[in-house]
């Protein structure tokens, strides 16, 4: 999510306008040009987070849904068996995966190589998602603090200033976006779908 650096850089920005306000400093002419750049950002992050759980939610199932509707007790034996082999850290990987998804260590692995298998982009459905949702946190952070700014740059604006409108329209987005973010990264991790 390289959104995530843009909104950092324009956060950091808006940070210093706040920071100013908080230290008796005046209004800058261009904040409401910061505030349209913070709002783009925010859009850009929203847009990104939006598609990966729409991703995720249309296009990819989850080892709890192969689990509970593709791994059901067949009417007759299961012909084909594969013996893999794992060292002990792989094995404790796994372990703890299937602890997480409430499946035994055995069914787990079935289920995600045939999450892999049934998958249009096998790529994709085996990736590790950690990197994924270590970025929703960190898109997560950033929109925090964008929204922590936001709220400041309010108390120092008179209540029929223009900046007050366009900053409250970026606490409402901010706050739907952090609302996507949650999901989205409870749906990565297994639970419910955004």
């Amino acid at each position: 999510m390289e959104h995530n650096i843009t909104a950092a850089r324009i956060g950091g920005t808006f940070n210093q306008l706040v920071h100013r306000l908080n230290s008796g400093g005046p209004l800058t002419d261009h904040a409401g040009a910061l505030l349209r750049r913070v709002a783009e950002a925010v859009a850009q992050v929203d847009s990104t987070v939006a598609s990966l759980g729409a991703t995720n939610a249309a296009d990819i199932p989850t080892p709890v849904d192969i689990g509970a509707c593709h791994r059901q007790r067949p009417q007759g034996p299961r012909e084909y068996r594969v013996s893999p082999r794992f060292s002990d850290r792989e094995w404790a990987g796994i372990i703890t995966a299937a602890t997480d998804f409430g499946i035994e260590p055995g069914a787990y692995v079935a289920v995600t190589a045939l999450l892999a298998a049934r998958s249009d982009n096998p790529r994709a459905a085996i990736a590790d998602t950690r990197q994924q949702l270590e970025e929703l946190m960190e898109a997560n952070r950033l929109l925090a603090a964008l929204a922590n700014n936001a709220t400041q740059l309010q108390r120092h604006l008179p209540p029929r200033h223009p900046l007050n409108d366009q900053a409250r329209k970026l606490l409402e987005h901010l706050g739907e976006a952090l609302n996507r973010i949650d999901a989205t990264a409870a749906a990565l991790a297994g639970g419910e779908r955004p």
